[in-house]
């Protein structure tokens, strides 16, 4: 591997770890709001943690929802140009 390529990786691994961080911080600030809604019960930290995930990553994958292209006309607009 060249020194460039390392250097390369080396920002990557960098980046994903922080990226990592602030991730695991968003979960336990909401799993921490879900133990508090929950009324503080002991015992539950991986329950409230695994909810929290949940939640997080299905907001962000309903963030970028696909078009749902199923009620589109199959021809195009240009097609339906009445012939001269």
């Amino acid at each position: 591997m060249t020194d460039r390529s390392k250097e390369f990786m080396d920002t990557i691994k960098q980046a994903d770890d922080h990226v990592g961080h602030l991730d695991d911080e968003r979960v336990a600030g909401r799993a921490y709001q879900l133990w508090e809604n929950d009324g503080r019960p002991e015992g539950q930290e991986l329950d409230h943690w695994l909810r929290a995930e949940q939640e997080l990553h299905g907001q962000s994958e309903e963030a970028t929802p696909m078009p749902d292209r199923s009620e589109e006309p199959a021809t195009s607009p240009a097609a339906k140009k009445p012939m001269k």
